[in-house]
């Protein structure tokens, strides 16, 4: 019985002592950083290239806890990260390098945005996703630190999806009898959301669900909130989508992504992703548009 009490009180002393390494690993790590913003709450975004399929590029701020998604063309030629970053004219060693070429681009965002949501009640993800950061760093495919790893996890845990602002590449136009040259890569960087906008949020609903009267009871929603101090918005129109969408959709036109995200947290959007267009001819700060996986909040209703 002693030597099987002796053996227990030696196993839970090397939990203790491998959970105290590692948190002096990272410590030490934000000494020593190449995500240091992390620590500093600084304006210079932590970046980081995915090598998916296609890929994606994220840049992060630290202090306004946003990131933007740039997700970049597919190319007939697959580029190495090298040609990614000297195409889009950024310096390789402020980036993060992750080459994950065996996965789609959009199976991967799914799924990461799912394991956002649900990680604390399934805490088993998180050692997914250190086995998957282990077997990476051994086939040499991230030059991502473990103290690095350990600070972007954490900062992660504290994320919705909506503090994600997705940028999809332009589309060139194709001219017949001419051919394209190769475009830039163009990336955004600059992702400060936009404070100094003054006066309500100016917001289009539009209808994509296949469910009637979803759009007007949505604009009922939102100016009584608006009504009552707890939004500050503006409903100019609403009505319905060109088409049913399986899953709604946040469209920004203005950066204002904090009254955005405030809008969609109303709405039980945080869920979901912020698009970020720049439509010179749009009327709206902000579309919402409703899909068939909308259901206005029961504590709303």
């Amino acid at each position: 019985m002693e030597r099987d009490y002796l053996k227990k009180q030696l196993k839970l002393r090397m939990i203790v002592y491998c959970a105290l390494a590692i948190l002096l690993y990272g410590a030490a790590a934000q000494f020593n950083t190449s995500v240091h913003g992390l620590i500093k709450r600084s304006d210079e975004p932590v970046k980081v290239l995915l090598l998916s399929s296609p890929p994606i590029f994220i840049a992060y701020n630290p202090e306004f806890k946003k990131a933007v998604v740039n997700n970049l063309p597919n190319t007939k030629k697959a580029l190495s990260a090298q040609e990614i970053l000297q195409k889009a004219k950024i310096e390789q060693d402020k980036v993060i390098i992750i080459d994950i070429r065996g996965q789609k681009r959009i199976e991967f965002w799914e799924k990461f945005k799912n394991n956002l949501q649900s990680w604390q009640k399934k805490p088993y993800i998180i050692f997914q996703y250190l086995y998957a950061y282990i077997k990476l760093k051994c086939e040499g495919k991230t030059d991502l630190s473990f103290g690095d790893f350990i600070l972007i996890s954490t900062e992660l845990s504290t994320l919705q999806p909506s503090d994600f602002a997705v940028q999809n590449p332009l589309v060139d136009k194709i001219i017949k009898g001419r051919k394209q040259q190769e475009s830039a890569i163009s990336i955004t960087t600059d992702i400060k959301p936009n404070q100094t906008a003054k006066g309500p949020l100016i917001v289009e609903v539009l209808n994509a669900s296949g469910k009637n009267g979803l759009a007007g009871e949505v604009t009922k929603f939102l100016r009584e909130r608006n009504n009552s101090g707890i939004l500050n918005v503006d409903v100019i129109s609403y009505g319905n989508y060109p088409e049913l969408l399986e899953r709604s959709q946040i469209l920004d036109n203005s950066s204002r992504l904090l009254d955005i995200q405030q809008t969609a947290y109303q709405l039980g959007l945080e869920d979901h992703e912020i698009f970020t267009h720049r439509d010179k001819n749009a009327i709206s700060d902000v579309k919402i548009v409703l899909g068939k996986d909308f259901v206005l909040p029961k504590r709303y209703k």
